[in-house]
């Protein structure tokens, strides 16, 4: 690495995109930062995981497995593996829903991520207040490019086959993934990028300086894609992706998410006879449609493209049931010879026909602006909508503690920001202790 300018160094000289620097700074900033990376702080973008780590989210799952409890042995332990388990609530709020729904006592949820700390602090934390580890829920290291590596904490082997349901949400978009372009002639070109920055990546602490990765400049260019000489998981998937590339406008780049389309590969692998797979991620349309990366604090996520991955899981006999709005993309793989309908009822009636997550968010989003005592009827209205989606959350019983402050009730409002509080484990809510010194000013 070199200076190239005044206040400007070289951190990286051209570097295909996939094997660029900023993959490893992101792992190193989740590795090091763990749950804290999901802090709702106001002066910075943090990663958007509010919507799939909500109560009515977790729910609508459980309810996916609940519809598909027909299919499998009554005897059978239901194995339920979330990759990436990030804060812990999503995992945290199944085990609920598990419980609302009746059969927690036959559920193994497999809490995974990639490093011990996010594990170690979900513990210390309480995350899993009121559960019992060993039976409802079991801590996992997991590499989601390797099954088989899976240990607890105490570094014991688990076995990760006849798993029932596996949940990425926001995870595949982690992994590396080369954009690549049709060129002249029938040949193939990948981007390159060039990076430089204020300052060396060895020099920054980037669980503190949460802008590093906003203070890049990242040039681009494009260059030959020789498949002969790649790796042989691009080679692999090389041909799937092909037939996706052109589906795309001429000229257009597509995201070859060949990690991603490895990992879906042995995800299949480990799952039971009518197992499901749930993926969730950034939408790649609209505002995303010509972008490749987003960052969020100095995470990195590669947009992944919805068709690419439907694609890959047909050609793996899988049935595909899917929604994507502004907020997110959801597809629910499953494995059956025909459509299996009391699951595509499930799935349509929570979120296709009407999509209890994103109407969760407008409510939250409408309260949250509501602050005059003269609107506490239409505060009460969507309060009582916002419950009947979910009345276990930090955010629920936060919601009702302003209602009753903003109708005078202090009293009931300090009893509800206390249960918030013993239940907000990942700091979600910051704003809680003001919230609860405000009552005794």
């Amino acid at each position: 690495m070199s200076n190239v300018a005044e206040n400007s160094y070289l951190i990286e000289d051209w570097t295909d995109y996939d094997k660029s620097s900023l993959y490893n700074l992101s792992t190193k900033y989740y590795s090091e930062r763990a749950c804290d990376s999901f802090l709702n702080q106001a002066d910075t973008i943090v990663l958007p995981n509010v919507v799939t780590s909500a109560y009515v989210h977790a729910h609508i799952l459980a309810k996916f497995l609940a519809a598909n409890l027909s299919r499998i042995p009554a005897n059978k332990k239901l194995r339920v593996l979330e990759f990436g388990s990030g804060s812990g609530l999503f995992a945290r709020h199944f085990l609920l829903a598990a419980a609302e729904l009746n059969y927690l006592d036959r559920l193994e949820f497999l809490v995974s991520d990639i490093s011990d700390l996010f594990l170690i602090q979900m513990k210390e934390r309480g995350v899993f207040e009121g559960f019992t580890e060993g039976k409802h829920y079991q801590l996992v290291n997991l590499n989601l490019l390797d099954l088989d590596s899976a240990k607890t904490v105490t570094g014991e082997h688990i076995d990760l086959n006849d798993l029932d349901l596996v949940v990425s949400n926001y995870v595949l978009n982690a992994l590396p993934m080369i954009p690549v372009r049709l060129a002249a002639e029938g040949s193939f070109e990948k981007l390159q990028v060039k990076i430089t920055g204020p300052e060396l990546p060895k020099e920054v602490d980037l669980v503190n300086n949460l802008n590093f990765f906003s203070s890049l400049k990242i040039e681009e260019r494009w260059v030959d894609y020789d498949i002969e000489s790649v790796s042989d998981i691009e080679k692999k998937y090389f041909e799937i992706f092909k037939k996706h590339l052109n589906t795309l406008a001429p000229g257009t780049a597509g995201r070859f998410s060949y990690k991603a389309l490895e990992a879906m590969d042995k995800i299949h692998s480990k799952l039971s006879e009518f197992g499901m797979f749930y993926l969730a991620d950034i939408p790649s349309w609209g505002p995303n449609a010509f972008k490749f990366y987003s960052f969020y604090t100095n995470a990195l996520a590669n947009l992944i493209s919805e068709n690419l991955v439907i694609d890959f899981a047909s050609s793996l006999g899988m049935k595909i049931l899917k929604q994507k709005d502004q907020n997110l993309f959801r597809i629910l793989f499953y494995k059956s010879e025909n459509t299996f309908e009391p699951l595509k009822t499930s799935f349509n009636k929570d979120l296709v026909f009407s999509n209890k997550v994103n109407l969760f968010k407008k409510i939250t989003d409408l309260l949250k602006n509501i602050d005059d005592v003269a609107l506490l009827d239409v505060y009460k209205t969507l309060l009582d909508k916002l419950l009947a989606l979910d009345n276990k959350s930090v955010t629920s019983l936060v919601f009702q503690g302003d209602y009753y402050y903003l109708a005078g009730d202090s009293k009931t409002a300090l009893d509800f920001y206390k249960k918030a509080q013993s239940i907000d484990f990942c700091n979600h809510h910051p704003d809680l202790d003001s919230k609860i010194k405000m009552i005794f000013i």
